[in-house]
């Protein structure tokens, strides 16, 4: 049985001093033939101030940094989008104390709608080198209000790393949701 996190629960993924391990964050919603609209992840690399390099920000135009442990792919089907983050903790740099998942929401049709309209992301996290499944995640966007949900971080916490699930919808530009909530500065 799968474990399903909710808002603010946080959960051990994996010790600072494990053999490599390869984790993978697989990002899964419905396509629809009535109105266009997709979900943007972005994966955020913070050092302890909360500083991040504009190189250390994974989006679709950005999606590979290996040389730190993270690539990122997205794969659209005819009926639904899959998203997938390979990560690998033990390549991670020291300096990197949090890495926050988000999604940005883009629908073309927003200003045509009357009402909310609901599409469920789910995630699911495995560590594909132990074949075990982690837990997993489900969420409701509303593609008219939502612009931006801080889905969770992956950070360091004394010899482990956690994940939180932060689960925070909020209604604005990515970069001044980031700035609000973690004090985020880009360099």
């Amino acid at each position: 049985m799968e474990k399903l996190l909710i808002k603010g629960e946080k959960t051990i993924i994996s010790r600072i001093k494990d053999p490599p391990q390869q984790m993978v964050f697989e990002f899964v919603y419905p396509r629809s033939i009535d109105v266009l609209y997709d979900i943007d992840i972005f994966i955020v690399l913070m050092d302890e101030k909360g500083r991040v390099s504009k190189e250390d920000i994974i989006f679709y135009g950005n999606s590979n940094l290996d040389s730190k442990g993270i690539v990122y792919e997205e794969f659209y089907e005819l009926i639904k989008v899959e998203k997938t983050l390979k990560l690998t903790l033990s390549k991670v740099p020291d300096s990197i104390q949090t890495i926050s998942l988000v999604y940005s929401v883009y629908c073309k049709d927003k200003d045509k709608l009357e009402r909310p309209m609901y599409t469920k992301v789910k995630m699911n996290a495995i560590n594909k080198t132990l074949r075990s499944h982690m837990f997993a995640s489900e969420d409701k966007l509303d593609l008219v209000n939502d612009q931006v949900l801080i889905l969770g971080e992956i950070y360091k916490h004394r010899d482990i790393w956690k994940y939180n699930a932060v689960k925070q919808n909020m209604d604005d530009e990515i970069m001044v949701v980031l700035k609000k909530l973690y004090n985020l500065t880009v360099y």
